[in-house]
């Protein structure tokens, strides 16, 4: 989670026992551009969305060695930032963030 916000993104936790609808339209709510996923459930999602297979970040300790760390110092994250989201289904049965 601290990677995520340091990178100014907002964490939101994904079920994968949820149906591919309530994904598609969490996705759609947040629109996000990445996920990062286990390789078990990365079919679930589509091709318009960028995914990360977790499990290819830990095998491969190589992946970010040539990233530039003090870039990610210029990431302002103040008080009034998101730092997650959190959807329920309420009565209607459709995600509220």
């Amino acid at each position: 989670m601290m990677a995520i916000e340091m990178v100014g993104g907002v964490y939101f936790p994904l079920s994968f026992r949820d149906p591919e609808n309530r994904l598609h339209i969490l996705l759609q709510q947040t629109q996000s551009r990445l996920i990062l996923s286990h390789y078990l459930t990365k079919n679930k999602f589509n091709d318009t969305i960028t995914i990360l297979d977790i499990d290819s970040i830990l095998v491969n300790n190589n992946l970010f060695q040539h990233i530039n760390i003090d870039q990610l110092s210029s990431v302002h994250v103040t008080i009034d930032s998101i730092a997650y989201i959190i959807f329920t289904s309420g009565s209607t049965g459709l995600p509220k963030g």
